[in-house]
């Protein structure tokens, strides 16, 4: 969606957008979290996967952090994950690119 600026911590398992592997602190693996970390960053929205990071976004939201976690476990889904993720940071007309 072009807005790399906008990412403030990323996982460990992060391979796109290449250079943020290079710049962006590491907060996160697959299912555990560095909190501390994420809360320090200011993040105005946290981005997770399925159940399985359920426990991290329940510590988040009580910590004030909007979290959305997404279970796309298909193509169709995540080419839908991707129009909500765009309607969700504003960004509408770059979801269906």
């Amino acid at each position: 969606m072009g807005e790399q600026r906008r990412i403030v911590g990323i996982s460990g398992f992060t391979v796109r957008p290449p250079q943020a592997r290079k710049e962006k602190p590491k907060v996160s693996a697959f299912t555990s979290a560095k909190i501390d970390k994420i809360l320090a960053l200011q993040p105005d929205l946290v981005l997770g996967f399925s159940d399985l990071q359920a426990d991290i976004g329940a510590e988040l939201t009580r910590a004030g952090i909007e979290v959305h976690l997404f279970n796309q476990r298909s193509v169709t889904e995540i080419l839908r994950m991707i129009r909500v993720l765009a309607g969700m940071i504003g960004e509408t007309g770059k979801g269906d690119h």
